[in-house]
């Protein structure tokens, strides 16, 4: 996953399945300042990791696979992730 940094914002896209429904949890999980997609939008899917975040010192990107809970492939999209002290939180989260 691309070294210890990669895991680490690797299981953050893994945890938005559990957090997507929860406000407070998917506000916690983005970049201070960032407004979050409406949990709403987030909710309806499933995210899972394409290939290796790559990280650039205090920022990386990652492609993320979105699927429906029934497994049909809506899309792929680049997620963008900043790092604040020592967590990595999310900055942009488009949806296909």
């Amino acid at each position: 996953m691309g070294g210890e940094e990669g895991r680490r914002v690797a299981l953050l896209i893994e945890d938005m399945n559990d957090a997507k429904g929860n406000q407070k949890r998917t506000v916690e999980m983005f970049v201070k300042g960032t407004k979050p997609p409406d949990p709403k939008k987030l909710a309806p899917y499933d995210y899972a990791v394409q290939g290796k975040p790559a990280i650039a010192g205090e920022t990386a990107t990652c492609k993320v696979r979105i699927d429906k809970p029934t497994g049909e492939k809506v899309g792929e999209v680049e997620w963008t992730f900043e790092k604040e002290g020592d967590k990595w939180k999310i900055k942009t989260a488009p949806l296909p």
